[in-house]
C-alpha cells in the first residue's frame, strides 16, 4: 500500500494534480481516490486476487488505523473515505474463510479488529448488495 501511494503521489506531482500550494493532505487524498479504482479492479477480478485479498486488507487496515509509531491516514477525512471504499472492495474479494481468519488474527479488542468489524458491518449493510437486483 505504501508503495502504491508513493507511485501515485509521484504520478500526481508529475501530472500537476498535486502542488506545494495544494498541500500534502490534498495530495494524499488524491492518491487514495486513485487507489479506489485499483481496488475496484481487484474486486472485479475476484477469482485471481482472492488469495491475496487478506494481505491487501491487512496492509490497508494498518494504514487506516495507524501503527504505534505512525499517524493513521484516517486522520485525513478525504483520504479516509477513499481508503474505506478500498476496504469495502477488499471485503467483497475475500471469501468466508479469509474473513474468519482475519477476525481470528486481529481479535475483537485490538484497534485493527475493531476497524475490521466496523468495516464488515458497513459492508454487510450497504456495499454488498449495491447495484444488484
Amino acid at each position: 500500500l505504501q508503495g502504491m501511494l508513493r507511485v501515485l503521489g509521484r504520478f500526481a506531482i508529475a501530472s500537476g494534480r498535486c502542488t506545494a500550494e495544494s498541500g500534502a493532505a490534498a495530495c494524499v487524498a488524491a492518491c487514495a481516490a486513485s487507489m479506489r479504482g485499483v481496488y475496484a479492479e481487484v474486486e472485479a477480478r475476484k477469482a485471481i486476487f482472492s488469495k491475496y485479498a487478506p494481505h491487501l486488507m491487512a496492509d490497508l487496515l494498518v494504514h487506516m488505523v495507524g501503527t504505534s509509531g505512525g499517524a493513521p491516514l484516517s486522520a485525513l477525512s478525504d483520504a479516509s473515505a477513499a481508503l474505506r471504499e478500498c476496504g469495502l472492495c477488499m471485503l467483497g474479494t475475500c471469501g468466508p474463510r479469509e474473513l474468519q481468519q482475519m477476525h481470528a488474527t486481529y481479535g475483537s479488542q485490538s484497534a485493527l479488529g475493531v476497524a475490521l468489524a466496523a468495516m464488515r458491518t458497513d459492508f454487510e449493510r450497504r456495499h454488498k448488495f449495491e447495484g444488484k437486483v
